[in-house]
């Protein structure tokens, strides 16, 4: 009996551990797929680096840019950096020419009801009799 309860612990120990390693393996074999599908993305962007590489459209780019040459009939343009900052730039926003001062409850009436106060028109009495 003590044989036997040896013999099942033993064989039970080496079916775990086996399964153990396999399942290491079942990783590693996961983590190389996903290596191999990582490489095979950058191949092809690479495959398309290289073939854009060969064409005549970046050959030319790259000749008016690093080489600053110019194909006839073409005319060069020169900005300046200043010129460029100057036409970017926004406006400042104007200040209104008048300002009137109203009192606080007119605003509050105006944000509530959003029309003019009791006591006011377009030409509230407030400002009239300034």
């Amino acid at each position: 009996m003590i044989v036997l309860v040896v013999l099942i612990g033993f064989a039970g120990y080496h079916f775990f551990q086996t399964k153990h390693t396999q399942k290491g393996i079942n990783q590693e074999v996961l983590d190389l797929q996903n290596q191999i599908d990582e490489f095979e993305k950058k191949n092809k962007n690479l495959e398309q680096l290289s073939s854009y590489l060969q064409t005549d459209d970046f050959k030319e780019r790259e000749a008016k840019q690093k080489l600053n040459l110019v194909k006839k009939g073409e005319k060069v343009v020169i900005v300046k950096k200043d010129d460029i900052e100057k036409a970017v730039q926004e406006p400042e926003p104007s200040k209104p020419e008048v300002e009137i001062d109203r009192p606080n409850y007119y605003y509050w009436w105006h944000y509530f009801f959003g029309i003019d106060g009791p006591e006011t028109s377009s030409i509230n009495s407030y400002e009239r009799d300034k």
